[in-house]
């Protein structure tokens, strides 16, 4: 999951309409660690990751590369 989300940024990068908004993964169970993964992959290019009921704990170490601020 965490490469198909990488391989949408990378689309999402080619497209002009798009282009210059900025990037947020939303994750929902096992998707919550894959949003974690890609969004330490991408180097600075996800300005938001959003975990609803989650399980955020399976990104592993990738969890720890992420900053939290509250809501």
């Amino acid at each position: 999951m965490a490469r198909r989300l990488g391989a949408v940024n990378d689309w999402l990068h080619r497209r002009r309409v798009v282009e210059d908004l900025p990037i947020g993964y939303l994750g929902a169970g096992a998707g919550a660690a894959a949003a974690l993964s890609a969004a330490t992959e991408v180097a600075g290019d996800v300005m938001a990751v959003v975990s609803t009921g989650g399980l955020p704990h399976l990104a592993g170490p990738s969890r720890r590369r992420c900053r939290r601020r509250p809501c």
